[in-house]
């Protein structure tokens, strides 16, 4: 920098002395010697001057050169600095930089050890479930409990009916029932349950064993244990025995299937069946009415035997006690024995000149003549009559009607039961002729109860059915379902 203000300065002084010679050689060839010579010195003069503003000039540009050569040191300085803190920076970043390659491998490998974490934590967690369903399986099998509350057996048939309580804390599925001799040494004849039963918790199921194919054979006088398992392998067995054959219970029961009165000779013709275990010995017949109480027979023919299974006849002669019967009385006939059992009947005198307009009311034919039937159960059964050996069983949605030989506008009477009574225990009589009438009877009870019914039409069509069609009650439904037995149907003219 300083050569170069040097240099400045030699050009600057040629360039003066030039000027000057050549103004200095004008002046001379065109003006008088004192006139340039003063020309001059008022010009050197000038140029002195001038000299000195320029040296003034370069010493204030100096002064700038130097100031501003300060200040580029100090730059040159700063810059210095700078490149030292620069350098210092860069180390400082390849520092960081490998600092932050070092954090990125430590990255890499903490997301490797995550992504194995959670496969590990996977695979435990599959663990914890397995372990969790053995835990739940041998919480079952430590809390599945069942046991055999009841047996039945059909030594016949060779069937057991073994009934199982579900008595634990989870659903049982009932697999085998086995049974064995209860003989040390014997083993289990096993038969699967199929398809399994799921039995719920404190509900009850029912399982079968035996048949006739079964090895072993039930015997009367013999034990038994019988296992019912679970598809836990939890199992229960109980021991029982099967009795040993007995007489059976010696008992007395008759019953009287027939009863005709005589009022000529004021006498009833009462036919009565041992129904019993024992020879029934009869020792009087006996009837009731209101106004009289109890009238006795003890005589000859009011007593005597019936074997097992037969029937006997036997008179009440209430004429020779001195009764006179008249038709239309009602009277409650007992038939007892020796042991004290009796049997008793309500019976109706009937006057022998009226003939009853109703064929084969009593179903005493053992079948269904002069009756049309329609609908579900409607059949004659030989058990549980109210008079005779026969009555009619008529079942829900049904019907039996008869076309009467006459015209009539009389009472019907009839006797019915229902073994299974409800709220809607009735029965529907139709009369049919000329028009329609119907009456609805009941409720009918489960012992035998005498009904009455009387048109207001005249009829020659009976029709006694269990739907009410013209006369549809929204409370009892179309249909009485229940089962009723009818007996001793009787119109008289």
């Amino acid at each position: 920098m300083e050569s170069w203000i040097v240099e400045s300065k030699s050009y600057a002084f040629i360039v003066i002395a030039l000027v000057l010679g050549l103004i200095g050689g004008y002046f001379a060839g065109s003006m008088p010697l004192q006139e340039q010579i003063n020309s001059i010195q008022l010009q050197l003069t000038d140029q002195e001057q001038q000299i000195s503003e320029l040296q003034s000039s370069i010493g204030l540009l100096e002064t700038i050169i130097e100031e501003q050569n300060i200040t580029i040191h100090g730059l040159q300085t700063t810059i210095s600095e700078k490149n030292g803190e620069i350098y210092e920076l860069n180390s400082a970043v390849y520092e960081r930089n490998d600092h932050i390659g070092f954090l990125q491998g430590v990255i890499a490998e903490l997301e490797s050890i995550h992504i194995q974490k959670d496969a590990i934590i996977g695979s435990l967690e599959d663990m914890i479930a397995e372990l969790q369903n053995e835990i739940n399986n041998l919480n079952m099998i430590l809390l599945t409990e069942f046991q055999i509350e009841d047996i039945e057996w059909n030594v016949n048939e060779n069937q057991l009916i073994v009934t199982v309580r579900n008595t634990g804390q989870y659903l049982t599925l009932i697999e085998f029932i086995s049974v064995r001799k209860n003989v040390e040494g014997s083993l289990f004849e096993t038969q699967e349950v199929a398809p399994p039963i799921e039995l719920q918790v404190e509900n009850v199921t029912v399982i079968n064993w035996g048949g006739v194919d079964a090895d072993l054979k039930l015997e009367q006088g013999s034990s038994y244990v019988v296992r019912v398992t679970c598809s836990t392998g939890f199992y229960y067995d109980l021991p029982f025995s099967i009795p040993a054959p007995q007489e059976p219970p010696k008992y007395t029961q008759i019953k009287i299937v027939n009863l005709v009165w005589d009022i000529n000779s004021d006498t009833a013709t009462i036919s009565v069946k041992n129904t019993g275990t024992q020879t029934a010995n009869i020792v009087s017949i006996s009837a009731y009415t209101d106004s009289s109480g109890w009238i006795i027979d003890n005589s000859t023919n009011a007593t005597g035997t019936i074997n097992i299974g037969q029937t006997a006849q036997f008179v009440l002669d209430l004429g020779n006690l001195g009764w006179d019967i008249q038709s239309g009385d009602e009277y409650l006939v007992r038939v007892t024995c020796s042991t004290g059992y009796y049997t008793e009947k309500y019976s109706t005198v009937a006057d022998p000149t009226e003939t009853n307009l109703v064929k084969n009311g009593g179903f005493e034919t053992g079948d269904l003549s002069n009756w049309v039937t329609s609908g579900n159960t409607v059949k004659v059964v030989s058990s549980g009559a109210y008079e005779g050996s026969y009555c009619l069983e008529i079942g829900g949605n049904a019907e039996i009607k008869q076309t009467l030989s006459q015209t009539s506008i009389k009472k019907i009477t009839f006797w019915a039961k229902c073994s299974n009574p409800s709220e809607s225990s009735y029965i529907v009589i139709f009369f049919k002729g000329a028009g329609s009438f119907s009456t609805t009877i009941g409720p009918i009870s489960n012992s035998w109860q005498k009904f009455e019914a009387t048109s207001t039409i005249s009829y020659n069509e009976l029709v006694f059915s269990t739907t009410d069609e013209d006369y549809p009650d929204p409370e009892l439904g179309y249909i009485y379902p229940e089962t009723k037995l009818i007996d001793n149907i009787t119109i008289t003219p």
